[in-house]
């Protein structure tokens, strides 16, 4: 949670509520409530449901939600699913991790806004130009994006210009599990100049 961020006054009540609605059931990893900007508007934009049981990867794939949400996730879960870390950086994008537990587990959605933040023009969740600030990050969720079906050609097309940016902007040493696929290599001239 940032400085300026906020939770509303009865968050620990209902997430304790929600949570009891899950608890005891081996399907779900956790729940997640909305998060919205200080003037109460869900970032994103409006739901058309109250509750809603899917995967973190499916409420945005195949319910086109939008917008970052407030997830509560068992800790023994968690654990299982470490976040990749690379060196000198401090941000990965979430669905690395997020996508890897959809996989085996649902969520329970809940249409309730309890986290309050606005997004200011120089924070993580709006950087520009990430593949150059956080290379290995970027590297790691562009093969993330590429290598799972569920991402549409257009999404994967991005990831791969993303790729390649932050391949060329890299100069340390590449982990293994950052070298790109063999035939990544005919979109490098791509990659650079749709991003360079």
């Amino acid at each position: 949670m940032d400085s300026d961020d906020y939770i509303a006054p009865n968050t620990t009540k209902r997430i304790a509520e929600m949570y009891s609605e899950i608890k005891g059931d081996s399907r779900f990893a956790g729940i997640s409530a909305m998060r919205a900007h200080f003037n109460g508007e869900r970032i994103g934009g409006k739901l058309n449901f109250k509750s809603i049981d899917t995967s973190m990867t499916e409420i945005r794939t195949r319910y086109k939600i939008k917008g970052d949400m407030a997830e509560v996730l068992k800790t023994e879960i968690l654990r299982l699913y470490p976040f990749p870390e690379f060196e000198g950086e401090n941000f990965l994008e979430e669905r690395v991790v997020w996508d890897e537990i959809s996989k085996k587990y649902l969520l329970r959605f809940f249409n309730e806004n309890l986290y309050f933040c606005e997004y200011l023009p120089d924070g993580l969740s709006k950087v520009r130009g990430r593949s150059v600030k956080f290379p290995q990050g970027s590297m790691c969720t562009s093969l993330f994006i590429i290598k799972n079906s569920h991402y549409s050609y257009k999404d994967k097309f991005r990831a791969i210009c993303v790729y390649w940016k932050a391949h060329f902007f890299y100069k340390g040493n590449k982990k293994p599990e950052l070298k790109p696929l063999w035939w990544m290599n005919f979109f490098y001239p791509l990659g650079i100049m749709f991003y360079i």
